[in-house]
């Protein structure tokens, strides 16, 4: 009896508040008279009517924080701070609403361990508010916090709620895959969660059947019908079990319908989508009787905005247009990024519907609008730019892992590509030096023909023009006794120098040096060093005993005293060194 009494005092006095709110919140301004309630009763007051009436309630939240603040009570100057951030919310001072939530956040910055539920709370606040001003930059950094803190202390009764969040911003920037995927991992905690440790899991399922809306959502979104529509009845039928609950809590049973509406809203568009458009339309008028019976109006949008589709699909134009009109009219008055491109189909709608009707001037009039906002409002640059946010906001356990992961894949895939690269540029360069040597060879052929004709005809010849100061008949016979010496292999002697050739000779230094230059065409030592070469080119070829020797033997048996002298000698005068000249004969012969 004295808990019914209490009942009936509270119920009176929230009444009463409301009232008084409500019809004096001028005089409330202007005088600030709060002496006659107590701080609790101002906290009912607010809680009680925060949602209802923003404005009329924001002098009970001042002076809840000036009391706060008197006590320096943590926790009070928190909920001042929080109530006015979400004054302000409603009041569509988004900028203010931030700054009061900073202030809550600041205010329990020493007592985080002891409030973490609090600190999501309020970033969860934030990140809609930013969410709801475009800024999805700054919407996911808070949610994004608000999942690290969940995840550090193990706050699983919030972890539906944020992950839910934060799919709901990759739906809005199509990221429809990750945002199923999020979804579906609450689906499954959902399921292995006892109701009595999850709040919002309760015996009727809220949180339940809203994600597997979300799921149907998303799957309707990747063109996954068949999956959307399952989900979709299985979610209707569940709210339906409830619904017809007898001893349903009023407060449950309004979640619920509104939930139906939802359903039925997405069941309409998954029709729409089949192309089942009396299907779609009749499940929209389903959802327009709870609209009308329980003044439920937050499905009526998107309802109007399929209907439209369905009337231009049916090629009923001006229905099409009005309800598409009806549509853009409330989706212009939701300062909600979740509304753009809702808007922008409503647009595009209206654009193809006069189009039809060969109206082009309205056509164009509504396409410009939906350009304009496009550009206003889905720059690839802001749509794309949680790329680098997410990286730089997920769980620290991830983000752990991730740098490690990243730092070995990425020292992988370099080591890989330099093996690549190094593999493919030796095999480039060895078939380049392949191609070469083959050419080189080729050449060098031809020239060891020449030089055997040469050797056949041994023939000496004066008859290039002279200008020595030699007389000729001397010049002839240098050049016999040159060519004498040549047969006989002289140039394999290492000690045949200028002086001991030209003795041999019988001639002077000077003589022999000029008639060199000029019938030979080079100097002394370019002469001997021609000749050794020739000499082992040829015998390379026509002896495969010397093609079985090493290179330092071959430098000795061809005049040189140095192996390195020997490779560099053959290298300039036949363009091959001795190893690829002896390979090549040995694929050749």
């Amino acid at each position: 009896m004295i808990a019914s009494h209490k009942k009936i005092h509270f119920l009176l006095l929230k009444i009463f508040l409301c009232f008084f709110i409500t019809a004096n919140a001028q005089n409330l301004q202007n005088h600030s008279n709060f002496s006659k309630f107590s701080t609790s009763d101002l906290k009912d007051s607010i809680v009680h009517t925060i949602e209802k009436n923003a404005l009329a309630t924001q002098p009970f939240a001042n002076e809840y924080l000036k009391r706060a603040e008197k006590s320096k009570n943590i926790y009070t100057v928190y909920e001042a701070y929080q109530f006015l951030g979400r004054i302000n919310y409603h009041l569509k001072n988004y900028t203010k609403a931030n700054a009061y939530y900073d202030q809550a956040i600041s205010a329990l910055k020493t007592q985080y361990h002891v409030y973490p539920k609090e600190v999501v709370f309020l970033l969860k606040q934030k990140g809609q508010s930013f969410l709801d001003t475009q800024q999805i930059d700054s919407s996911y950094y808070c949610y994004s916090k608000a999942l690290d803190t969940l995840k550090k202390y193990r706050l699983n009764d919030l972890l539906v709620s944020i992950r839910s969040n934060i799919a709901m911003i990759k739906s809005e920037i199509s990221d429809y895959r990750e945002a199923l995927h999020l979804h579906q991992q609450n689906l499954k905690f959902l399921k292995r969660t006892n109701p009595e440790n999850y709040s919002s899991y309760n015996k009727y399922d809220v949180a339940y059947i809203a994600t597997l809306l979300n799921i149907a959502t998303a799957h309707r979104r990747l063109k996954n019908l068949d999956s959307a529509n399952i989900y979709n009845v299985e979610a209707l039928k569940r709210n339906q079990q409830i619904l017809d609950h007898e001893k349903l809590a009023p407060q449950i049973k309004s979640i619920q319908h509104k939930l139906k509406g939802h359903l039925l809203t997405n069941q309409g568009i998954i029709s729409f989508l089949s192309k089942k458009f009396d299907e779609s339309l009749l499940h929209f008028k389903a959802a327009k009787n709870i609209q009308d019976s329980l003044k439920i109006h937050s499905f009526s949008l998107e309802c109007d905005l399929y209907k439209g589709k369905n009337y231009l699909m049916k090629q009923e134009y001006d229905t099409a247009i009005y309800f598409g009109k009806k549509a853009i009219k409330g989706f212009e008055k939701k300062y909600q990024f979740s509304s753009t491109r809702n808007l922008l189909d409503a647009y595009l709608l209206l654009s193809n519907c006069y189009k039809k009707k060969e109206d082009y001037k309205n056509a164009n009039f509504y396409y410009e609008k939906y350009r304009q906002r496009y550009e206003q409002v889905l720059d690839p640059q802001k749509i794309h730019v949680l790329n680098s946010i997410e990286n730089e906001y997920k769980s620290s356990f991830l983000k752990k892992s991730n740098k490690v992961l990243e730092k070995k894949s990425f020292f992988l895939l370099l080591i890989a590509i330099l093996l690549l690269t190094t593999l493919l540029l030796g095999y480039f360069l060895y078939k380049r030096k392949a191609y070469k040597n083959k050419k080189a060879f080729e050449t060098l052929m031809l020239k060891i023909k020449q030089l055997e004709s040469r050797k056949k005809e041994n023939k000496v010849s004066t008859n290039k023009h002279s200008s020595l100061q030699i007389d000729e008949k001397t010049v002839h016979i240098i050049l016999e006794k040159l060519s004498r010496l040549e047969d006989n292999y002289f140039f394999l002697d290492n000690s045949y120098d200028l002086s001991a050739t030209a003795q041999k000779v019988g001639t002077n230094t000077t003589y022999l040096s000029a008639v060199i230059n000029h019938y030979k065409g080079k100097n002394f030592k370019e002469y001997m060093n021609e000749l050794k070469i020739n000499h082992a080119l040829l015998t390379l070829k026509e002896n495969a005993t010397y093609r079985k020797y090493a290179i330092s033997a071959l430098a000795i048996e061809f005049g040189y005293n140095s192996t390195l002298t020997f490779t560099r000698a053959f290298k300039k005068y036949s363009g091959l060194n001795p190893s690829e000249y002896i390979q090549n004969l040995n694929k050749s012969i």
